[in-house]
């Protein structure tokens, strides 16, 4: 075997994170309520238009499905306050990874795992890099899991806190473990498609729902 390729995963912690923590949940809360509609008008979508009727889903609550039903790039409603206070991490991103800056965030969701719920392997799809921010994380619950291809034996427990920030490739398998305590875990995820000289922004297509996020 050969283990001389490596797989970059970037980490830091947010500065002055009681005061960000605070305006991030004052940005989702308005949209706890209305996750589950969204989720079911987005199933429906998919099976009247696509005749998908077994496209997987996930335990958690989630704003996800809000990007189908709509457009990509006016959802969510907080994603250009959620940039802007992620400004000083994408900027230590950029300087530690050598990747070139025009970076668009193509989309953002939030994700809420109650006690036994969990989100299982997936990946974001075959280019990018993937961000989760941890907002509501206690000293119990785990966070991010990675998965290789070999298995069990190749997995990978991040050490991270709330207020944490992770950036990785976006075809890297990853989950969300079960969550096994009493307090809701929150976190915000979001992907970055590298922009070409020539374009001014990304334009999603009607096939974008299949290539966007592949589960196992």
């Amino acid at each position: 075997m050969i283990f001389n390729y490596k797989i970059p995963i970037f980490k830091y912690s947010l500065e002055d994170w009681d005061s960000k923590k605070s305006k991030i949940l004052s940005l989702l809360e308005t949209k706890f309520s209305s996750s589950e509609q969204i989720r079911q008008g987005y199933r429906e979508q998919i099976e009247n238009s696509h005749g998908l009727r077994n496209q997987p889903t996930t335990e958690v609550e989630t704003d996800f499905y809000e990007g189908f039903t709509q457009n990509w790039k006016d959802t969510p409603h907080y994603k250009g306050d959620m940039i802007e206070l992620l400004l000083p991490e994408l900027r230590k991103l950029v300087e530690d990874s050598g990747i070139p800056p025009r970076y668009d965030a193509t989309a953002m969701w939030y994700e809420r795992a109650k006690k036994t719920e969990v989100h299982g392997v997936h990946d974001h799809g075959a280019k990018g890099i993937s961000a989760v921010l941890y907002v509501e994380l206690n000293d119990n619950q785990k966070g991010t899991r990675f998965y290789s291809e070999w298995g069990e034996d190749f997995a990978l427990d991040l050490d991270v806190k709330e207020g944490d920030i992770i950036f990785f490739p976006c075809w890297l398998k990853h989950g969300g473990s079960k969550n096994t305590e009493d307090e809701i875990r929150t976190i915000v995820s979001f992907n970055m498609i590298r922009i070409r000289p020539e374009e001014d922004e990304w334009e999603p297509s009607d096939t974008d729902y299949q290539n966007f996020t592949v589960h196992v």
